[in-house]
């Protein structure tokens, strides 16, 4: 058998233990038992709101609130039981405004949104008798619920109306800055767009998703905010590696601050991430392109310094001269005063091509290190510890690349060399 057959033998067979890693049990937060017997006496319950007395109805209130509490961010409940229990509730109070919000979280959670819109709008009729928290946050709730549904249907200038009325009642929250910012972006305020994001980012940027990474960067750059956008971009490249278009619109932040060789790089990263059938693949390759005849006629020193050894290196490993290749690739990277990701991933190639599986894997331990949660580094460590006859590591690589995109262009790739290496092997 060949040595590249033996290899993908060898990787299939971390790839399965990698499967057993990612399947691990999940704990399962279980009721107390007088807990699970109220449930079953309550579906059995049938009484209605005139016939109980208001301590009873306090009592039962309050005991749906707290198994609501419990159940509901357990991964192992089932949206039957949810969704009955909180349609229970409002069957007992009809009246009471918490009941119909529950009812909208539960069908939020299972993506139901039209649900969700529909239960919030019936809270706002509706008055909280029974439940003795922040009644201007539970009508916050609600708006903000609403416009959400209206982002998600672009109803954008209905959104603004619906969450503008939240941030007047509300504005400890990060999540309705955060969708008024995102429809600001969709109705071109972009004033507005990066006041309503500078102030989410503020109260919780840790409750951000990629999405206000990249219309709150987007916003900043149209502004001309250049130095805070890169720092936005910057931020969402690192907690959101794996997310398409951080990269690009870093890149154009860096191509207007005239970095055009750190802005060149950027591009390449979202190609090389995301792959040939990337959203922004295009894009990339047309500001790759475009700064490939840009830098020179600039004639900054170093920049075309950096891009003639790009050059050289990538005709060379064409070449399949790797070792005159690593010459030239040294040199673009020792003219960075600092670390660059892109620089780094051709580093770690070239080693590979020259056998060098020590060095490669040292380059991407430490780009794992700057930049955790990378799929493709994942990847790319599993194969160099397969390299080094390293199984475990691999496996556990394999199984973090898994865990993290399953359907990562790259490990689709690689899978499919599983099997045509299997099926030759069985041909031969």
């Amino acid at each position: 058998m060949k040595l590249r057959a033996v290899f993908y033998c060898l990787l299939a067979a971390a790839v399965i233990i990698a499967n057993g890693f990612c399947q691990g049990d999940t704990a399962i937060q279980q009721l107390a038992p007088e807990d699970e017997h109220f449930i079953a006496q309550l579906f059995a319950m049938d009484l209605t709101p005139d016939e109980m007395e208001p301590a009873q109805k306090q009592r039962i209130f309050n005991s749906i609130q707290r198994i609501l509490g419990i159940i509901q961010n357990n991964p192992e409940t089932t949206p039957d039981l949810l969704k009955s229990l909180t349609a229970k509730q409002i069957a007992l109070f009809p009246q009471e405004r918490k009941a119909y919000l529950d009812a909208a979280s539960v069908y939020m959670k299972f993506n139901d949104m039209k649900k969700m819109h529909q239960f919030a709008i019936q809270s706002l009729s509706k008055q909280s008798q029974l439940y003795t928290g922040d009644q201007s946050r539970l009508e916050a709730t609600a708006y903000t619920m609403m416009g959400q549904y209206l982002l998600e249907t672009k109803q954008f200038p209905r959104a603004y109306e619906a969450l503008n009325k939240a941030l007047i009642l509300e504005k400890s929250i990060a999540l309705p800055f955060f969708l008024m910012g995102n429809v600001c972006f969709q109705l071109n305020k972009f004033e507005e767009c990066q006041n309503a994001y500078s102030i989410g980012f503020i109260t919780d940027i840790d409750a951000a998703y990629p999405v206000d990474f990249f219309f709150y960067g987007a916003a900043l750059h149209r502004n001309g905010f250049t130095d805070k956008a890169k720092e936005i971009f910057e931020i969402g490249c690192y907690r959101y590696p794996n997310e398409q278009g951080l990269p690009l619109n870093l890149g154009y932040v860096l191509q207007q601050q005239d970095k055009l060789i750190e802005s060149y790089l950027e591009f390449f990263r979202e190609q090389i991430i995301f792959g040939p059938q990337g959203t922004f693949n295009k894009a990339a390759q047309f500001n790759i392109d475009m700064l490939s005849d840009l830098i020179p006629r600039r004639n900054d020193p170093r920049e075309v310094q950096i891009l003639n050894h790009i050059n050289r290196w990538d005709t060379l490993m064409t070449q399949e001269k790797f070792e005159q290749a690593l010459e030239e690739l040294q040199k673009a990277v020792d003219l960075f005063a600092d670390y660059n990701w892109t620089l780094n991933f051709f580093l770690q190639m070239n080693y590979m091509q020259l056998n060098r599986y020590s060095d490669a894997v040292e380059v991407l331990e430490n780009m794992n290190a700057r930049n955790p949660h990378v799929v493709i580094n994942y990847i790319e460590l599993a194969k160099a510890y397969m390299f080094q006859d390293n199984t475990d590591k691999a496996s556990e690589y394999f199984a973090k690349a898994r865990n993290a995109s399953p359907d990562n262009w790259k490990l689709k790739q690689m899978e499919q060399s599983f099997q045509n290496a299997f099926q030759q092997e069985r041909d031969n």
